[in-house]
């Protein structure tokens, strides 16, 4: 199946829509992500919200270091290089553009549900952070680097991090928050 979807995007591949997804791709690419993570971050911590910093950090972090664990521990290769429209080194499974591109968007509409009481607000960010991922997924498939399935699994790696992310914030917030008891003597 992955190699019929690979082929069928390959033989539709054109150079308008290559040069348009060889930008879309740069979304999610570590460089990216993390220049975006770093500037999320350092709002953050402007307004004092160190729960939130902290899950985007293992949302994010954890992802990065998942996504490398587990192309070293899995050893797929990637796509051949004649489909490839530019030569990507290194394993393939899961999609760590798509993985890091998933975990940032989820985790950041995570926070505008927090943060931003407008429903407006909700459903711009929501649909955004769908068509960033989803552009950045196909992307990788589109230029040849990745299988469908390669880019499957980053969405669920990324998805998974980003509610790990989300689980310890909420965790943090609940410590945090809880009253002091004073101690009688």
């Amino acid at each position: 199946m992955d190699l019929s979807i690979l082929a069928y995007i390959f033989a539709q591949r054109d150079p308008t829509a290559l040069a348009f997804f060889l930008h879309v791709t740069q979304l999610g690419s570590v460089v990216a992500i993390l220049f975006i993570t770093l500037a999320i971050i350092l709002i953050l911590a402007l307004h004092q919200r160190l729960a939130e910093t902290i899950g985007l950090i293992v949302a994010v972090g954890g992802t990065a270091v998942s996504a490398r664990a587990l192309k070293t521990l899995i050893e797929r290769p990637r796509p051949d290089a004649m489909y490839q429209a530019y030569l990507e080194t290194g394993y393939a499974l899961p999609s760590e553009h798509t993985a890091l591109s998933t975990a940032l968007c989820a985790f950041l509409v995570y926070l505008v549900f927090r943060i931003a009481p407008s429903q407006g607000a909700r459903t711009v960010a929501v649909c955004a952070a769908v068509l960033i991922v989803a552009e950045v997924g196909f992307s990788r498939m589109y230029l040849g680097v990745h299988y469908a399935s390669d880019v499957a699994a980053g969405f669920a790696l990324g998805i998974i991090m980003a509610g790990i992310g989300i689980l310890i914030e909420c965790a943090i917030e609940r410590i945090t928050s809880r009253p002091q008891r004073v101690r009688a003597r």
